[in-house]
């Protein structure tokens, strides 16, 4: 299994980018990127404009730069990008706002994906699925891939496509929802910056 933090948003709500953002000291990218690292390695993508960026903080091998222009939509370019370069790895993908991410939620994931037969692993938090904090077999997105490419799953979206897979729902209880709190205004951060 390979982790991912997905840096590659346009952060445009934020007006700045999310992943350099520090909160207690440390980059967004860096706290999920240390909860995942418990369990596995750990790659960043990013898009061209940050690539820079995050090459002066993390290693040239840490960062897998998005490869799809506009046929495909936000999480998916970063996806498929990660799986082109692991295409035999089961990911682990989080968003890089998710700073309030439990290390322990991560293993109960984990955990719960390896016991069940499935395409992928999808937190439900009060019947809304969270798509982009999920766990992907290597066989699903190569099957994606190859549709994505063919222009079967032209601009479609996360939620659309999933719909087609054996995808388990992963109840979030509601003392584990806020580890799924983002944040995507200065004004959301500010409640938790103090």
């Amino acid at each position: 299994m390979k982790g991912i933090v997905l840096c590659g948003g346009r952060s445009t709500r934020m007006g700045e980018d999310k992943g350099s953002k520090l909160y207690k000291g440390r980059y967004w990218a860096t706290i999920i990127k240390n909860i995942l690292s418990h369990e596995m390695e750990v790659v960043f993508s990013v898009n061209e404009f940050q690539f820079e960026r995050y090459s002066k903080q993390y290693s040239s091998e840490e960062l897998i730069l998005d490869k799809y222009g506009d046929e495909l939509n936000g999480p998916l370019k970063g996806l498929l990008s990660v799986h082109e370069k692991f295409p035999h790895e089961t990911l682990f993908v989080l968003p890089c706002d998710l700073i309030l991410m439990d290390q322990e939620l991560v293993s109960k994931m984990i955990s719960d994906y390896q016991k069940n037969k499935c395409d992928a692993l999808i937190p439900v938090i009060k019947n809304f699925v969270q798509p982009i904090s999920a766990i992907y077999s290597a066989d699903m997105l190569s099957d994606i891939l190859k549709k994505a490419v063919s222009g079967v799953f032209n601009n479609e979206s996360m939620r659309r496509v999933l719909s087609v897979y054996n995808v388990r729902e992963y109840n979030i209880s509601t003392s584990e929802e806020g580890c799924f709190r983002n944040f995507n205004s200065l004004d959301d951060f500010k409640e938790i910056e103090g």
